[in-house]
């Protein structure tokens, strides 16, 4: 090659190394503006909101499960011998004054009270079964009929008339078998005997229940603590829904769950304790369904609270907030108490219900 077209060759490398210098320096200019442009924010940065402590009650919940249900659970049994000739179906609700099955033809018809019907009734009879008879028949719409435990004549007259209206003999006396009382209008959980099936008195007919939904939980007794009569509780239903209610019973009598004479490491014993639903009514698609219950493990009143997320740890140890006032920033230390629901409990120099603090987001 002459010497002129080495210097010419040479020459052409020089300009496209420093060609390539320039393009790299351009390209890096462009980085970093992208770098520290806000269209872009780099990987595993913070962002940050405010908020405002507040005071209030911080509960710190346990969750156990349990089981919605209908309250009030009892089997009604035959006070009459023969044929059954008429059963009411599952899921059926029986109210004052309707029949709950038939023996013979013969209605059994629900009425409310507390005293079971155990005897025959008939004028010269005295006793609250005759007072609960007498408020039924009140209730039905009979007239004459007076306020006391007494069965009399015009007793005697309004029976008569509430037999024929519902299809029984008018003997002016009330036979067993033709009442049953319970404390209010039920619901037939199940059949206990079938059309056809000749019964003898305390054949089981009907398992019943209230109306009323609540929620039954096997407690360990190793949580035994953790329930206390009238106590606010969490329920938390199948779709997720929440609701409240109130432990309304805490039985006194555990149960094992091993067999006889096989206590072991991993046996466990249990009480019932019952919750009472504040509004039934929220519950009402499901007649048992599994559910989720929030006991009280821990409550303080009328504390300060953040959201968890605005504590910063401090290298020395211990937590801070970074507070804003109307000219500053600054990081002020604070104790913390009880955690609970994303909300800690703090106290700290110059904190106060409505002090606005940072709470960092990623």
């Amino acid at each position: 090659m002459a010497d002129g077209e080495k210097a010419n060759a040479k020459t052409t490398r020089n300009r496209l190394i420093i060609i390539g210098i320039i393009i790299a320096v351009v390209a890096s200019v462009v980085v970093i503006i992208a770098a520290t442009s806000g269209d872009s924010e780099p990987a595993g940065s913070f962002s940050e909101s405010t908020t405002e402590v507040t005071q209030q009650d911080l509960v710190d919940r346990e969750t156990v499960s349990g089981t919605l249900q209908f309250s009030d659970a009892q089997d009604l049994v035959a006070q009459s011998s023969g044929t059954v000739t008429s059963l009411r179906s599952d899921g059926s609700k029986v109210v004052r004054g309707k029949a709950l099955w038939r023996i013979n033809q013969q209605r059994a018809v629900l009425m409310f009270g507390s005293v079971p019907a155990y005897r025959s009734m008939s004028v010269g009879n005295r006793g609250a079964d005759v007072n609960q008879l007498k408020k039924n028949l009140k209730k039905l719409g009979y007239k004459g009929l007076s306020n006391d435990n007494s069965f009399t004549s015009a007793t005697s007259d309004a029976v008569s008339q509430w037999q024929d209206d519902v299809g029984l003999p008018q003997s002016g006396s009330v036979f067993l078998g033709q009442v049953i009382f319970t404390p209010a209008s039920v619901r037939v959980a199940g059949q206990l005997t079938q059309v056809g099936s000749v019964v003898q008195p305390g054949a089981p007919m009907l398992s019943v229940t209230s109306q009323i939904r609540e929620v039954a939980v096997d407690l360990s007794t190793s949580d035994q603590s953790l329930a206390t009569l009238k106590e606010e509780v969490d329920v938390t239903l199948p779709d997720g829904t929440n609701i409240l209610g109130r432990i309304t019973s805490i039985g006194t009598v555990a149960t094992s769950n091993a067999a006889p004479g096989q206590q072991g490491a991993n046996t466990t014993s249990t009480i019932p304790v019952t919750v009472t639903l504040d509004r039934p009514g929220q519950a009402r698609q499901w007649d048992s369904a599994p559910v989720d219950v929030g006991l009280q493990a821990n409550r303080v009143s009328n504390v300060l609270t953040v959201p968890i997320s605005a504590l910063l740890a401090l290298a020395e140890g211990g937590y801070a907030i970074e507070v804003i006032t109307d000219t500053d920033r600054q990081l002020i230390a604070v104790d913390t108490g009880l955690f609970a629901d994303g909300q800690v409990e703090i106290s700290g120099a110059g904190i106060e219900p409505g002090t606005t603090v940072v709470v960092p987001t990623r």
